[in-house]
């Protein structure tokens, strides 16, 4: 047998004489590329591609993960996930006083005063991972101020590739070290040929937390039968990367837990495209200022696309009045 998988234990507590930077003093996208890198070079330490067949010391730390819902075999958790998850908690309490909302630990509270709330997702795509499946997995850390998402950062470990995005401030490419010693950044901008309608357009779909029946029924029925093409990532990170860097021109994920989108979310708003998320199976689209409620249970439906002309016709798709689905 391989190594069994540790309990990560977390202080549910924030120490102020290591965290007393405030706003102004942090530069979080520094910040943000230190902690993606770090976890990146732990999940990286983990992976192998032939999981099964390689005999690589990689196999054993795989062949450990453990099902966290034994009905729905996606749900994996190994030692990658937790250490990549402790690594991120250090570097980024080292610098703020904030509260934690991440897939692993669940909420950790920050000092009463704590400004900032971090959502992490510390490994997503975890099956992706565990059987080798072309690299899909990823890193999201997303950063909340006072209830409103600021900065995110989404890393493809296999890849090299890490994007990190700030308010006001741009979203940056940067190559990680593996790749690229230097590791300089550069910023991006969305492409300027873009399809507009979504039966010219390439999307992600999956059906999250869902049923899987969920695909076959409205809504998501007349996505797959309007869209061009579709695929299926089974990552969120992998699908938001892809979406920010034009690699396909948009996504549906019903059924998603906030660590899944909230990186995602400042990217492609930062690029200047159109994001969407929905609550009571796309009954009712949210306010962003709700999100500073989300727990570790809540559920959401989302839509994004860098063209938000697609957007709203993937919206428009969706709010068809079909079996009940009402107008926004």
């Amino acid at each position: 047998m391989g190594r069994s998988i540790k309990s990560t234990r977390v202080s549910h507590h924030i120490n102020r004489e290591d965290n007393s930077a405030g706003a102004e003093s942090v530069d979080l996208l520094a910040l943000l590329s230190t902690a993606s890198e770090k976890a990146a070079t732990i999940v990286n330490g983990y992976y192998s591609p032939y999981p099964w067949a390689d005999g690589t010391p990689n196999r054993e730390g795989l062949l450990q993960a453990t099902e966290k819902d034994t009905a729905d075999p996606r749900t994996v958790v190994s030692q990658a996930d937790l250490d990549s998850e402790q690594i991120i908690f250090s570097v980024l309490r080292r610098e703020l006083n904030c509260a934690l909302l991440s897939e692993e630990a669940g909420a950790l509270p920050g000092e009463p005063d704590a400004e900032f709330r971090i959502i992490i997702d510390s490994l997503d795509g975890s099956r992706n991972f565990m059987q080798g499946a072309n690299g899909l997995f990823g890193i999201a850390i997303g950063v909340e101020r006072r209830g409103r998402l600021i900065a995110g950062a989404i890393t493809l470990p296999y890849f090299g590739e890490l994007l990190v995005a700030e308010r006001g401030k741009g979203v940056y490419l940067k190559p990680l070290r593996h790749v690229d010693k230097r590791g300089r950044p550069r910023k991006i901008v969305k492409p300027t040929k873009m399809p507009t309608a979504l039966a010219m357009a390439r999307i992600n779909i999956a059906r999250g937390a869902a049923e899987s029946k969920a695909l076959v029924e409205s809504p998501l029925s007349r996505i797959l039968e309007t869209a061009n093409e579709s695929v299926n990532y089974a990552s969120s990170a992998a699908a938001f990367a892809s979406v920010a860097l034009g690699r396909i021109d948009g996504l549906v994920l019903p059924r998603q837990r906030y660590w899944d989108f909230a990186a995602g979310l400042v990217i492609i708003e930062e690029l200047g495209g159109g994001f969407g998320v929905w609550r009571d199976g796309w009954q009712r689209r949210m306010a962003e200022g709700e999100l500073a409620s989300a727990t570790q249970r809540s559920y959401y439906d989302i839509v994004a696309a860098l063209n938000p002309t697609l957007f709203q016709d993937i919206q428009q798709h969706l709010e068809q009045p079909t079996n009940g689905i009402a107008s926004l």
